[in-house]
């Protein structure tokens, strides 16, 4: 069962390979996946590991699991001295996102997950500790650390009863599982499922926690923002939104009129910042681009940013939330709005998100499907008493819920000098 497991799961492998360089022809996404790692052995062997004390490794799926690994890599800078910090991404989101950032001292994509690959990495990487981010499981590169005798750390995780681990052929990932020194999980649930596979784990909260904690207490002003603002008290803004939530935000807004609403889109290409435009031109509604600010635009309802980097900051600013992603694959971080303790509205697709199940459960998020209920959430929330109750519950809900990456580097730390 063991070596058909294997053969299928390395065609597997090669297969996606074969289709990511196909696909690199018509797909710019595609191509930074196949190009970068074209590049990255290369990068390897002219990365000249240190002779330090502590070489600590974080993996991460794309963007959003950085946010997780964003205060652990914090805490292993801050607390561990002789330190060198490798953070590796597979999915092109993430790495043409963080690349140019000093987050870490070699930042490179993974290899496909090859024998050969993965021997070749922790042979020149030599990592004394990894961090593997809530999922992206390859079977060669957990494998080649195991058989280092590597601590391996899995962090943030969540499980579900209908994923491969609990199915009778998921023999090759429950193997998978075994190769962590350690698994911290985000809830009960996950734990109860693994146990169900005699892998034991730990409860340890959601780092993105302390990542949203920090941003919050972090000052921030931005006079565009402000000027655009003015007086009016009735600000939205809306993150992370992709077409159908703007469609859906245009036609709701064109029948309002004291209001101020800020967009920050998933996407900040120009055919779908011309999108967004066209989108709320045909409801009669001006929109001004932060970039190209002016003082007339003062006039005008919306405000769309068309740059990286602002969303998690400004979310202080909204009287109401709106996180986009929940008429796709999923909606996006609903906790950066959170941690300010303000009320936040998203779509349908949001059972994969466990932060926003809770929420939904103690009436701090809202989910809509159309314009109209969009329009009754927003009347109904329209009352300061419950505003109030909303925040409390918010704040109260985060600080609750803090102190996971303290949890998670205190088990950690034992396998560094």
């Amino acid at each position: 069962m063991h070596w058909i497991s294997i053969t299928v799961y390395n065609f597997a492998i090669s297969l996606y390979g074969l289709i990511a360089r196909v696909a690199s022809l018509f797909s710019l996404k595609a191509r930074l996946w196949a190009v970068g790692r074209a590049k990255t052995e290369k990068r390897i062997r002219n990365f000249h590991v240190t002779a330090s004390k502590n070489r600590v490794w974080f993996h991460c799926s794309s963007l959003g699991e950085f946010e997780q690994a964003q205060p652990l890599i914090e805490k292993v800078k801050n607390e561990l001295e002789d330190c060198v910090i490798y953070l590796s991404f597979f999915s092109p989101s993430g790495y043409e996102q963080v690349k140019k950032k000093e987050v870490a001292d070699f930042i490179f994509y993974l290899p496909i997950d090859t024998q050969k690959n993965a021997a070749f990495l922790v042979e020149h990487l030599q990592p004394t500790l990894v961090f593997w981010t809530k999922y992206d499981f390859f079977y060669h590169h957990l494998n080649a650390l195991k058989e280092q005798k590597t601590p391996l750390v899995l962090y943030s995780a969540r499980f579900l009863s209908n994923q491969i681990f609990f199915k009778p052929w998921g023999y090759l990932h429950r193997e998978m599982l075994q190769t962590f020194t350690r698994i911290f999980v985000q809830d009960e649930n996950s734990k109860t499922l693994l146990n169900e596979i005699a892998i034991s784990s730990e409860i340890a909260a959601d780092t993105r926690f302390d990542r949203v904690v920090k941003l919050a207490n972090t000052e921030f002003k931005d006079e565009i923002v402000e000027q655009f603002i003015q007086q009016e008290k009735y600000i939205w803004i809306a993150g992370s939104t992709w077409e159908k939530d703007e469609e859906i935000l245009a036609e709701a807004f064109s029948t309002k009129e004291n209001f101020k609403l800020i967009i920050a889109p998933h996407q900040i290409d120009k055919p779908h910042l011309d999108s967004i435009e066209n989108h709320f031109k045909n409801h009669y509604l001006e929109v001004a681009f932060y970039t190209e600010f002016k003082a007339e635009d003062v006039s005008k309802k919306i405000l769309v940013i068309d740059n990286i980097g602002m969303l998690s900051k400004l979310y202080r600013y909204a009287k109401i939330c709106y996180v986009g992603g929940g008429f796709g694959a999923g909606i996006h971080n609903v906790l950066e709005a959170v941690v300010y303790g303000k009320p936040v509205v998203f779509g349908t697709h949001y059972h994969k998100s466990l932060e926003s199940v809770i929420l939904l459960k103690n009436s701090i998020a809202f989910s809509i499907s159309n314009s109209k209920e969009l329009l009754q959430t927003e009347s109904d929330l329209n009352n300061e008493n419950k505003l109030q109750s909303i925040e409390n519950t918010a704040l109260k809900y985060i600080k609750n819920n803090s102190g996971g990456t303290n949890k998670i580097f205190n088990y950690a730390k034992r396998f560094c000098k």
